[in-house]
């Protein structure tokens, strides 16, 4: 009736209130209204079509300077001590020149010395880490014991203050866009860490000193969409470090020092097919490196780079077959104080082929063939058979072949260096099986061997080293995984154990610095705004240096770490409050021999999340 006042609450929308005339026809348009939710701290470890495994961080444990260790089965982490200290990884017990980094598409590896240092990549990107322990195909040379994939784009606009023990401080700055055909995210980074730590040496407390790391970074990632049948994507990432080099424990450098900087640029660009999709694709990788320490007189710099094209089509030709086929050219240079100017253009072409046996049969066959003019030729293939028996189990077998290039450091390296290298080759087959179970249980059981001829490594050769192919190993390696909710389902749990077996099948040695035992554990709390947990990384004892007549080893270790974050809904903005206490138990260890690692330390982290609808 008129007089009356006519209100109106739908959740999304702005409340309203209208008075009622004597019209009887009203259009009312609400206005949305974004509605505030509570952080949700999401954490995946999917089963991914290509076998690969995905795995996010948790909330608070992106303060963690060894997170990776946490997370992905069979990983060895391995690391010069301190922030300041190279870090590589590898996978299933495998050298860290087997395992290929993959950053947003582009392939981290220094073709140089033919690893990944992760020390050069600002910890506060990561996001998701995808594992694929077979993608030799994929990825050609250097792939032969696994690929690790960095997701860096960050989940929303941020500010991140962190401080530290050991004079550890950070900023970070994340900025997200979202356009009806472009979307993007920029970031900015800086780390400055004191690095200085006391350790334990022969019942002893030394002050680690000369370990100051200081890094700059930032990102811009673009996807753009023109129309319904193109997309495009530009990744661009740049980071600098300076940082001391405090040598080994008993011949310190109090003078030493590292300058580099790392270039990386993706871009990509894509049309929708009727029967699939077609992607250009062409990355570039530069780094510079700068090395010195007055007190040897050394002086040592090396300028690497990397250019990647690459030809891709994708397509489905009938419900149960579908094919990718690309083409790839790789050209690598290098102009090095200690190996020389020198390049190398490297060609491949693979076809990945996926085919439906009925219901419970999957096959995929691979081939790729590597072209290097002048130098080398290699084919290689993967063969997977997928068997479901049933809805929660699935059961996977592979065969293959996989190579490595020789390094230029391998090739040219002064002194040590061999141009006579053969290429390594491996010959492998994997098991594994998966199995889902009420209460988001996952188990999975993996179980690799790989017989690999010609492995290049440098062994003692009077007072310096050479490159050698050596004629014959075998690598064995088993993981066992087991991830799941607890009652009533606030807390989960992730397990891992592992075991190694690599040697040398002339001599019946073991290879260095492979461990035989390693494992996992993190067990977490989430609830509406808090979560918190406890990490635990246990490495076996390895071999770090062959004598007669027992070999001297490296320690076993077990460390500890714990977390905490708590989020503060402020309106439609969100405040993060992190904490992380890395070696809980202060424990005194190494992952290469010489250089210790940083007992117990904090790190406090407070975000503050824009936007937050």
């Amino acid at each position: 009736m008129a007089g009356d006042t006519l209100a109106i609450h739908r959740y999304g929308y702005q409340d309203l209130s209208i008075p009622i005339t004597d019209d009887t026809y009203y259009q009312i348009e609400l206005t949305p209204l974004a509605i505030n939710l509570p952080a949700i701290n999401a954490y995946s470890q999917r089963r991914l079509p290509t076998g690969q495994q995905a795995y996010q961080i948790i909330t608070g444990e992106q303060l963690s300077p060894t997170a990776l260790a946490y997370k992905v089965p069979a990983l060895i982490l391995r690391r010069y001590g301190g922030s300041a200290g190279v870090t590589t990884i590898a996978i299933n017990g495998s050298p860290s020149n087997h395992t290929k980094v993959i950053l947003e598409n582009v392939d981290l590896t220094d073709p140089l010395m033919g690893q990944t240092d992760l020390s050069q990549l600002p910890g506060s990107l990561l996001r998701e880490i995808t594992v694929e322990p077979n993608p030799g195909i994929n990825q050609g040379s250097g792939a032969m014991g696994g690929a690790i994939y960095l997701h860096a784009v960050p989940e929303n606009s941020s500010a991140t203050i962190t401080a530290g023990q050991n004079g550890y401080r950070a900023t970070d700055v994340h900025i997200k866009w979202n356009r009806p055909r472009l979307t993007g995210s920029a970031t900015l980074g800086q780390v400055n860490d004191g690095g200085n730590y006391p350790v334990v040496w022969r019942d002893s407390t030394i002050i680690r000193r000369n370990n100051h790391y200081n890094q700059r970074s930032g990102t811009l990632n673009l996807n753009y969409l023109p129309s319904d049948r193109h997309f495009g994507n530009l990744f661009i990432m740049v980071s600098d470090q300076e940082r001391g080099i405090a040598g080994v424990i008993w011949s310190p450098t109090p003078d030493a020092s590292r300058n580099s900087i790392l270039q990386i640029a993706n871009l990509s660009w894509g049309r929708i097919l009727s029967h699939g999709i077609i992607k250009f694709r062409f990355s570039n990788r530069h780094s510079a490196l700068e090395y010195r320490d007055p007190q040897s007189a050394i002086d040592s710099r090396h300028i690497s780079n990397t250019q990647i094209l690459r030809l891709s089509v994708r397509s489905k030709m009938w419900p149960a077959f579908s094919f990718t086929s690309f083409v790839e050219g790789r050209a690598e240079a290098i102009s090095s104080s200690d190996a020389g100017n020198h390049d190398r253009m490297l060609l491949a072409a693979a076809l990945l082929g996926d085919m439906a046996l009925g219901r419970s049969f999957r096959f995929k066959p691979s081939c790729r063939y590597d072209f290097a003019p002048n130098l080398y030729s290699q084919s290689s293939f993967d063969l997977t058979l997928s068997y479901f028996p049933f809805n929660p189990v699935k059961l996977d077998a592979s065969v293959g072949t996989a190579f490595r290039y020789p390094t230029f450091s391998d090739l040219y390296w002064l002194p040590g260096g061999n141009p006579d290298l053969q290429p390594e080759n491996s010959a492998y087959f994997a098991l594994s099986a998966s199995l889902d179970l009420p209460g988001e249980t996952m188990v999975r059981l993996y179980h690799s061997q790989r017989i690999s001829n010609d492995l290049i490594q440098w062994i003692p050769d009077g007072a310096t080293s050479r490159a050698v192919n050596l004629a014959r190993t075998r690598n064995i390696a088993t993981a066992l995984t087991v991830s799941g909710k607890l009652p009533p389902g606030h807390w989960r749990y992730d397990l891992g154990l592992n075991h190694f077996h690599a040697a040398n099948l002339e001599t019946g040695t073991t290879l260095l610095n492979i461990p035989g035992w390693t494992a996992h554990g993190r067990l977490w709390f989430q609830n509406n705004d808090i979560t918190s947990g406890i990490n635990l990384a246990y490495e076996g004892q390895r071999i770090r240096g062959y004598s007669w007549p027992n070999h001297v080893y490296l320690e076993a270790f077990l460390t500890m770490d714990i977390f905490a974050s708590y989020s503060l809904p402020i309106r439609r903005q969100r405040m993060d409050f992190q904490a992380y206490l890395s070696n809980l138990t202060n424990k005194n260890y190494m992952t290469i021999y010489g250089y210790p690692e940083a007992g117990r330390a904090l790190r406090v982290a407070i975000t503050f999340n824009f936007n937050q609808s």
